[in-house]
């Protein structure tokens, strides 16, 4: 069936086709916009959460062995003023405690501990830290080395006029760390007292 209309109704009815056009147009474009920044925007927290994942990720710290040294070290040192061997008033150079364990220890409260045992006998004349810090200077050592080479130790002593040297080293796993203690004779190298044991 044919409807003939004048220009107006003409008019009239394609403007409220164009209309109806642009609104649908336009709800599509707002919507869809809408739907896109969702799927961008759950992206988006996935990825962060994803990246929030990786950088929760903390790293076991090493673990660490907390010991009483003065208790551990003093039977073990007195064990020394027994030695008919030695003599009195010699040097005597300490080393700083090596940690070759897996994990990590107080060496240098261990190292303290040493000397303050040591040094309540006369026995024995300590080699003290000015000295130790003139001896890398000459020899063109750094502090990096921390006396915890025992050849770098034994060539300090000679330097220094040490007749002994007190070497010591923890080693093995650190929850049953192995002490090792070496009395030596800086002159030949000779290990004259060993201590080894579970501390």
């Amino acid at each position: 069936m044919y409807i003939k209309l004048n220009e107006n109704k003409k008019k009239f009815l394609i403007s409220v086709i164009v209309n109806t056009f642009c609104v649908i147009y336009s709800n599509f474009s707002f919507y869809g916009f809408s739907v896109m920044q969702d799927i961008k925007m759950n992206s988006l927290f996935n990825a962060k959460f994803v990246v929030s994942n990786v950088v929760d990720i903390v790293p076991v710290p090493p673990k660490l062995k907390i010991l009483n040294w003065e208790i551990i070290l003093l039977p073990i040192i007195k064990q020394i003023f027994f030695i008919s061997e030695i003599e009195v008033n010699s040097i005597l150079l300490i080393s700083k405690m090596k940690n070759a364990t897996n994990g990590t220890l107080h060496t240098d409260r261990a190292t303290t501990a040493l000397k303050n045992i040591i040094s309540q006998d006369d026995r024995f004349s300590i080699v003290t830290s000015d000295q130790l810090n003139k001896a890398y200077v000459a020899l063109g050592l750094l502090w990096e080395d921390n006396l915890e080479s025992c050849v770098t130790a034994i060539s300090l002593g000679r330097y220094l006029g040490a007749k002994y040297l007190l070497y010591s080293i923890v080693k093995g796993d650190i929850k049953h760390p192995i002490l090792e203690l070496q009395l030596i004779l800086v002159k030949t190298g000779e290990i004259i007292w060993l201590f080894k044991d579970v501390i």
